[in-house]
């Protein structure tokens, strides 16, 4: 008797899981099946490339801290200006996402509405996946199985985080961009630009295209 009742918690969060494991492990055999190989390396290198920790800038470099006149603003050069945001937004993107980040982070935690929203939706998941046995769940003459119980939950779930999180997307969008925006109109990062284009020159390239002793992760 102690046996099985110690034994029940495990099953039953072993059972929990095997709903979204079960769409994950089809969407991935989908994606292996249906996608050529050579897609798939071309989109996983594309990813690498693009979330390279390397290309994350430290907290000093995103600052310009140490630097002399790491801030100015070219106001009677739109061509300066124009290099300067191109430059910075290839330069600190993922600096630029993580501010997004912590921005839509920072709006969920301090919206009562969508923060309640969000527990609620991850109790009615934890409630569905323990309700529905393995064997389905028998509502008249239909038995509603874990797969399409997942299924129905997350559409539902996108739909409602969508109502949930649109006007915090375009908060946190809209407050992320002017900051983008102010940063790379005033932040100076032209000695960057001159010191990847010498290390292109001389053929000692680093994977950020910067020497390695400049390039800090955050």
């Amino acid at each position: 008797m102690n046996t099985t009742t110690a034994d029940t918690p495990n099953a039953a969060q072993q059972g929990d899981s095997k709903p979204m494991a079960t769409v994950m492990d089809s969407v991935k055999e989908k994606w292996n099946t249906n996608v050529d190989k050579d897609t798939r390396d071309y989109i996983d290198n594309a990813r690498q490339q693009f979330f390279n920790k390397e290309n994350l800038r430290s907290f000093s470099v995103f600052f310009g801290i140490g630097e002399e006149n790491a801030w100015s603003l070219e106001c009677c050069s739109p061509a300066v200006l124009l290099g300067r945001l191109q430059h910075n937004l290839k330069f600190f993107y993922l600096n630029y996402m993580i501010v997004f980040a912590i921005l839509f982070v920072s709006t969920v935690v301090t919206s009562f509405k969508t923060l309640i929203g969000v527990i609620v939706l991850a109790v009615v998941w934890f409630i569905v996946n323990i309700a529905i046995p393995q064997d389905g769940l028998k509502m008249g003459g239909c038995v509603l199985s874990q797969k399409n119980a997942t299924i129905a939950l997350t559409i539902i779930s996108a739909i409602v985080l969508f109502y949930l999180l649109s006007h915090v997307f375009w908060l946190a969008g809209g407050s992320a961009s002017f900051l983008v925006l102010l940063h790379a109109s005033l932040r100076d990062a032209s000695i960057y630009q001159h010191q990847q284009e010498q290390v292109e020159m001389s053929g000692n390239l680093s994977p950020s295209g910067l020497p390695k002793e400049q390039v800090v992760i955050m």
